[in-house]
């Protein structure tokens, strides 16, 4: 059994009974606060640098998995305390703005090359290539807020801000249906930069030419599909806790650098060079995908199609 199968199965036991406890008054987890517990994450972080034997490796993993959950649990319950508990808060008279849809038409200006950064909360992310070369950038959201703006960079690059967040979003009774539609113009060359929370992430980027992706998530499911437009791509990925599955054409070179903590890794048709995990074209070709992780506690998957 691996040492990350291990430390999951633990911490969702462990997790999963620490909420039952809590929940029938058996044991009170709100005095484990952040403010006590944050040395956790030192402490993993240590285990997850240590050269040692598969057997403490995987004891350890167990110990990590247990102290997580703790940490979660304690947290968690003592946020939830401070609420119940805060005289500050009236949630009866507390003023917010209703969520709505938004729209956002950006027209090409015979572009050739963009940068897009996206920034958001919580929600449902997707982005696809569109064939209306007409517009450079066409966005739906519904959220609270939503801003989107366009403009030349100090490289003379073509940049879009499109921003959508939800700060109400820990208010009860406000909906969190937060979620962004983008859909982006194919014939154009492209840097994405997505910095998002906690999310459901859809990239369908087959149909695009993209240079180079940055994404820096909370805990989140991400589906990555990359295509074979460009010379080379470069992916870069910091993460927390999340579900990661990628999807690179058999028609480029690829080579996967990983510096994750904890995590299952499943790399399928990757052979295993030491610093690094390589797949080879089926046909020669100098095009190139180049992906560097560097993750938490977390499930990746990358494969060929």
């Amino acid at each position: 059994m691996k040492s990350g199968s291990i430390f999951w199965g633990i911490f969702f036991i462990a997790m999963g009974a620490s909420f039952l406890l809590s929940n029938f008054a058996v044991v009170d987890f709100s005095c484990l606060s952040l403010n006590y517990l944050w040395p956790i994450i030192l402490i993993m972080i240590g285990i997850s640098l240590l050269k040692i034997s598969d057997t403490w490796k995987k004891l350890l993993s167990g110990v990590s998995g247990l102290m997580l959950a703790l940490f979660v649990v304690g947290t968690v319950s003592s946020s939830i305390s401070c609420v119940k508990n805060s005289d500050i808060l009236n949630y009866e008279n507390w003023e917010y703005g209703d969520v709505q849809e938004s729209n956002f038409v950006i027209e090409n200006n015979n572009v050739s090359e963009s940068f897009l950064n996206f920034k958001g909360g919580a929600g449902d992310i997707a982005l696809y290539g569109s064939e209306d070369h007409a517009n450079i950038f066409q966005a739906k959201s519904i959220s609270h807020i939503s801003t989107c703006n366009s403009y030349f960079n100090d490289d003379s690059l073509f940049t879009i801000d499109f921003e959508y967040n939800n700060n109400l979003k820990s208010i009860p009774n406000i909906s969190d249906d937060n979620s962004a539609d983008i859909h982006i113009n194919s014939a154009v060359y492209w840097h994405l930069n997505f910095k998002a929370g906690a999310c459901d992430m859809d990239l369908n980027l087959k149909t695009l030419k993209i240079k180079d992706l940055t994404l820096k998530t909370g805990a989140s499911d991400i589906n990555i599909e990359l295509g074979n437009l460009v010379d080379t791509c470069n992916v870069n990925i910091k993460n927390g806790i999340s579900n990661i599955k990628m999807y690179i054409p058999k028609d480029v070179n690829c080579k996967i650098y990983s510096k994750s903590a904890l995590s299952n890794e499943s790399f399928i048709g990757f052979e295993n060079k030491g610093d690094y995990y390589e797949a080879t074209s089926e046909k020669p070709t100098d095009k190139l995908i180049k992906i560097k992780i560097k993750g938490g506690i977390s499930d990746y998957l990358i494969t060929r199609y």
